[in-house]
């Protein structure tokens, strides 16, 4: 996350930052061969820029925040292949190959574990963080995000 200087980077002249990222992109764009545009994207492009033309460095994130962020991708890409795994036995159960259907299952069982494991182990890491404890509570009370 940047600052409000950030925002003076982005935009010069422009206090706020308002709407300054679009004539960044195009100046970029081409510069960094980017075909696709999504937050993440953008993210790192405003970053980069930032760090090149400003001097600007992200404000550091609360302590303890990053290992949560990592655990929580890995979380959602074993969620995404346990997905993949029900999606294919269906298809496989149709197909009548049981051994294979058998082996999916085992999977299927072994993914579930692993995602309760790592949802248990973030939950512990924020539990011994106040900070972080701190937030996690506040977000349950948002409508729609807790």
């Amino acid at each position: 996350m940047y600052s409000r200087a950030g925002g003076a980077c982005v935009a010069p002249g422009r206090p706020d930052g308002e709407r300054g990222e679009s004539g960044l992109h195009q100046r970029l764009w081409p510069r960094e061969n980017i075909r696709n545009k999504n937050d993440a994207i953008d993210a790192g492009l405003i970053a980069r820029y930032c760090a090149q033309q400003c001097g600007l460095r992200p404000e550091s994130a609360a302590a303890g925040t990053a290992p949560v962020a990592r655990w929580t991708q890995r979380v959602q890409a074993l969620k995404d292949i346990r997905q993949q795994e029900e999606n294919r036995l269906e298809a496989l159960a149709i197909g009548g190959m049981d051994e294979v259907v058998q082996h999916v299952r085992q999977h299927i069982t072994w993914l579930s574990a692993e995602i309760e494991k790592l949802e248990s182990d973030i939950d512990d890491h924020i539990d011994r963080h106040p900070g972080l404890k701190h937030d996690a509570e506040l977000l349950t009370t948002i409508p729609g995000a807790g």
